[in-house]
């Protein structure tokens, strides 16, 4: 199962990448063109699917904070 999530930048509330789950883990995909993983994105969105917004809060993962 393949699910895709829209995640926002905390600062500009802008769109920062898109977040996939596919057989339970996370990637985290660039907003680039030439990125297939984002372009396989863009092939779902023609599609007429909608990305719903991401919240971490909702998800069991560690939060990793930089040095």
């Amino acid at each position: 199962m393949s699910i895709y999530y829209q995640s926002n930048n905390p600062i500009t509330n802008e769109l920062g990448c898109i977040v996939h789950l596919h057989d339970g883990l996370f990637s985290f995909i660039p907003l680039d063109i030439s990125n297939t993983d984002y372009q396989n994105y863009l092939l779902w969105v023609e599609e007429g699917n909608t990305a719903p917004l991401w919240k971490p809060e909702e998800h069991d993962l560690p939060i990793v904070t930089p040095p």
